[in-house]
């Protein structure tokens, strides 16, 4: 056993805290009684590093030593010092078990709760027992302690003590009756329904709270029965343990829950200000479908309560109500804030009712940015025609993100009128909206546009041929082969770019032949489009084709994609040669090539991947370890 030398003593008294806390972590190193007196001594520093660096040496030094030298600081009237020390025996974990639930039986009914605190903490199937006999002790506190515990075990084999024990004090039974909730079951369930509903309040509210927690349908005519008696103290809770238990019920059962519970009550629950209260009576009205209730919903539309729309977005959408005039007031208030608008515009886009029209285009007129945008996606859901001609017009907005909604939103119609106003696109500055037209524009019908498509793909400028290259749907692509095949050889490399991921779905001779050359271009983006294009081709000098593009690739992201091309395309024959590349590969490759090894369950290169376990690189380490568990391969073996 290391003796502590002088020298580090001195560190240990230096005023210096950051030489303190290097001295913390040195001790650590220091196995022995010696050592964890010092450290022991340095919880009381005055610095949070050193004592939180002391806090770790200790718990790495572990073994029942370290949890001796902890048990006295539980009587201390330092209440840091105290919990600093529950804290430290309860990591420790098992190795302290023993002496903890020794403490179960000290005078101190303050040192028995702590030693509960601790079995609660350590939180291992071996603390059942101790706690199980910490459930009676005579003091209700600690029993109380025990009771908690012993529901975070959540084993049924607990119930029948649980049980037990509410025949004691009320704050055991009320301890007693949450764990139950928490472990649930049939005999749990029967314990918490046996309890009087004449009981006092503070254990009606435990019993609310455990039916809820358990969300078993059995529990409702209880719940029921207190709502329909002067039990005012738990009207709240119950409300939210039933909602608890309707969330996803059929709708038998909710029809006959809907019968007992008026919507007035529960529309009156809304403004009682208790959030959780508020939530359950809103999901309850959506899961009632209680149309009388919309007006009230709506009033809870403030940028105050913006932690509630969704659950009001969920509840009207339930009701699914023929009247939306409360959500179209909040739109036609100019004082309320884009938020709450956003909000209410997103619920009738879902809704798609005909009568919202004026309201969301008077929106649209007003609105900019996040508010437009999702003002044009409502509008879009509705199918007017009138929709057609305003997105028309907000193909010229500023505003790229409203253009691009606009592109969007024409989808809904894919109307004959939209593409020559999309083909107009091609011209614009946005390489954003330039994109999401032509992309659009494949989910229209072109036929009668084809001369249009091929003079854009004669253009000189770059931009209008990747556009045309871009909107060409699938179908089309064989129509213009030898443009495509041509345009893989463009000088810009954009639109080589282009051209190459369209010619990857042609698979004809040319094209293939045009793709492969591709996968040595002098630009990255255009070698990467063809690795991937090379994933629709099935000719016989594939393997080598992503071999060699894994090899000798310049660009480190170019050589993992041929990687994972070979995985997604199954070319095992590709595994040996790309093992042979894992000395010389980057990170990055060798752990795709880990990911290949583990996916083709090849456990013949098993010693290959357990090799890295010990790469200094978190990434190969990860890969590694991933690699031989499905491999299922014991990783320390």
């Amino acid at each position: 056993m290391k003796r502590i030398s002088e020298n580090l003593k001195k560190k240990i008294a230096s005023p210096d805290p950051l030489i303190r806390e290097q001295a913390a972590q040195e001790l650590g190193r220091h196995p022995g009684p010696e050592a964890l007196g010092f450290l022991t001594r340095m919880l009381s520093d005055g610095n949070r590093a050193v004592v939180y660096r002391a806090t770790q040496s200790i718990v790495a030094t572990g073994g029942v030593e370290a949890v001796d030298q902890m048990i006295p600081l539980l009587e201390s009237e330092d209440v840091r010092l105290r919990n600093l020390a529950i804290e430290i025996i309860a990591r420790i974990g098992d190795p302290a078990l023993t002496r903890v639930t020794a403490l179960l039986t000290d005078p101190d009914p303050d040192i028995r709760k702590f030693a509960v605190d601790i079995l609660q903490k350590i939180n291992s199937p071996d603390t059942q027992e101790p706690l199980v006999r910490a459930l009676f002790d005579e003091d209700p506190n600690v029993a109380a302690c025990a009771a908690e515990a012993l529901g975070g075990i959540g084993a049924q084999t607990v119930v029948r003590h649980l049980v037990s024990s509410m025949e004691r004090e009320p704050w055991v039974k009320c301890a007693a009756i949450r764990s139950l909730g928490r472990i649930g079951g049939d005999a749990a369930l029967k314990a918490v329904l046996s309890v009087s509903p004449d009981e006092e309040s503070m254990i009606l509210f435990c019993v609310v709270t455990a039916l809820g927690a358990m969300r078993d349908p059995k529990g409702l005519d209880y719940l029921m029965g207190l709502l329909e008696t002067d039990a005012s103290a738990v009207e709240l809770p119950a409300i939210q343990a039933i909602e608890s238990i309707l969330a996803g019920a059929d709708e038998d059962l909710v029809g006959s829950v809907r019968k007992r519970i008026a919507g007035a009550r529960l529309i009156g629950l809304l403004e009682t200000g208790h959030h959780a209260v508020t939530r359950s009576a809103i999901r309850l009205l959506g899961i009632f479908r209680e149309k009388s209730a919309v007006e009230a919903l709506a009033r809870l539309y403030t940028e105050g309560n913006k932690h509630l729309f969704e659950d009001l977005e969920n509840a009207i959408l339930q009701i699914n109500p023929e009247q939306i005039d409360p959500l179209l007031e909040i739109l036609a208030n100019e004082m309320n804030p884009d938020s709450v608008k956003i909000s209410v515009i997103r619920v009738i886009g879902r809704l798609n009712p005909k009568t919202a029209y004026p309201a969301l285009e008077a929106c649209l007129k007003k609105g900019r940015d996040a508010l437009a945008v999702e003002t044009i996606r409502a509008l879009s859901g509705l199918k007017d025609d009138r929709t057609a001609a305003l997105l028309h017009d907000l193909l010229e907005d500023a505003d790229d993100e409203i253009r691009i909604a606009a592109i969007k939103g024409l989808e809904t119609f894919c109307h004959p009128s939209s593409i020559e106003r999309l083909m107009r696109l091609s011209r614009e500055d946005s390489e954003a909206v330039r994109s999401a037209a032509a992309k659009s524009l494949r989910t229209y019908d072109q036929s009668a546009h084809r001369h249009h498509v091929l003079e854009l793909m004669r253009e000189k400028r770059p931009e209008s041929i990747s556009f045309a290259l871009e909107m060409l749907p699938e179908g089309d692509l064989a129509a213009f082969e030898t443009d495509i095949v041509k345009l893989c050889e463009h000088e810009n490399k954009t639109v080589r770019r282009h051209a190459i991921v369209r010619a990857g779905r042609l698979n004809s001779a040319r094209s293939v032949e045009r793709v492969t050359r591709a996968v040595f271009d002098q630009d990255l983006q255009v070698r990467r489009a063809a690795i991937r294009a090379l994933e629709t081709y099935h000719g016989p000098d594939l393997c080598r084709l992503l071999l060699k593009a894994a090899e000798s690739d310049p660009d480190e992201w170019n050589r993992y994609e041929a990687v994972k091309s070979i995985g997604r395309l199954q070319l095992r024959d590709c595994l040996a040669p790309l093992v042979e590349l894992l000395d010389a590969a980057p990170d990055l490759v060798k752990a795709a090539i880990m990911d290949l090894i583990a996916a083709f369950g090849a456990v013949e290169h098993r010693k290959t991947a357990g090799a890295y376990l010990q790469s200094r690189e978190s990434v190969l380490q990860e890969a590694a370890e991933e690699a031989l568990r499905r491999l299922a391969i014991d990783a320390e073996s």
